[in-house]
C-alpha cells in the first residue's frame, strides 16, 4: 500500500493533469466540472481504503474509470477526450513508482545520514513544482552554492528535513531554502519551488 503522504498529494496530480490537458493544442481542454469530480472522488477513496491492505494507486485508476463513465453518461457536461482520463491513471502510476523508489532509496545502508532538525516521525512531505523542468539541488542553503549532480524532477515527492534562517527574493516573494530529501540524496531547494497540499 502507498503511505499516508500520498494522499495530500492528489489534488495536485488533477491539478497537473489539468494544467496539461488547457495546454495542449491537440486536446479539446475537458470541463472544469470533470477534474472537481476526480479531485471529490479521490480524495474520498482515498481516505476509505488509507487503512486497508488494497493497492491505492489501483483503487484510484479505478475511480478515474467510474469519472470517465460518469463524464460520458453526463448529458449536461461535455465528454472529456479519453486521453485526459488516461493521463490521470498515468501521472497516479507515476507517482506511485517516485513513491517506491524513494522508499527503496531512502532504506539503502548506504544513504548519507544528515541530521534532522525534527524528529523523522514528525517529517512533512511536499512535492515539487517546478512547472514541467527540473531543480537544482545546492549543497548549501544559498543561490551561489554549488550544486549536486543530480536534479530534481518536476512533480517529485520529497521529504522536508529543515529550513533555512536566510530568504531570498523570488518573483517579489521572499522564499526560504529547504533541506530535503529525494531519492537518497538531500540538498536545498527554494520553499517556493514545494506543494504542501
Amino acid at each position: 500500500m502507498l503511505f499516508n503522504p500520498l494522499i495530500s498529494l492528489i489534488k495536485q496530480v488533477v491539478t497537473n493533469v489539468q494544467k496539461k490537458n488547457e495546454a495542449d493544442p491537440n486536446v479539446k481542454t475537458a470541463d472544469p466540472s470533470v477534474f472537481e469530480q476526480m479531485t471529490k472522488k479521490l480524495e474520498t477513496k482515498s481516505a476509505e481504503v488509507v487503512d486497508t491492505d488494497d493497492d491505492l494507486c489501483d483503487v484510484l485508476c479505478e475511480e478515474v474509470n467510474q469519472s470517465q463513465i460518469e463524464n460520458e453518461a453526463d448529458p449536461n457536461v461535455e465528454t472529456a477526450d479519453n486521453s485526459v482520463f488516461e493521463q490521470m491513471k498515468k501521472e497516479l502510476e507515476a507517482l506511485k513508482a517516485k513513491v517506491a523508489d524513494q522508499e527503496t532509496a531512502a532504506s539503502t545502508p548506504d544513504s548519507p545520514v544528515v541530521p534532522h532538525a525534527a524528529n523523522s516521525a514528525d517529517a512533512m512531505m511536499a512535492m515539487t513544482n517546478s512547472g514541467g523542468g527540473s531543480l537544482s539541488l545546492r549543497k548549501e542553503p544559498n543561490m551561489g552554492s554549488a550544486s549536486h549532480d543530480i536534479r530534481v524532477d518536476d512533480s517529485t515527492l520529497v521529504k522536508v528535513i529543515e529550513y533555512s534562517d536566510n530568504k531570498i527574493m523570488l518573483d517579489g516573494k521572499a522564499s526560504r531554502f529547504v533541506l530535503i530529501e529525494a531519492a537518497g540524496q538531500t540538498g536545498w531547494l527554494l520553499e517556493s519551488y514545494l506543494n504542501f497540499n
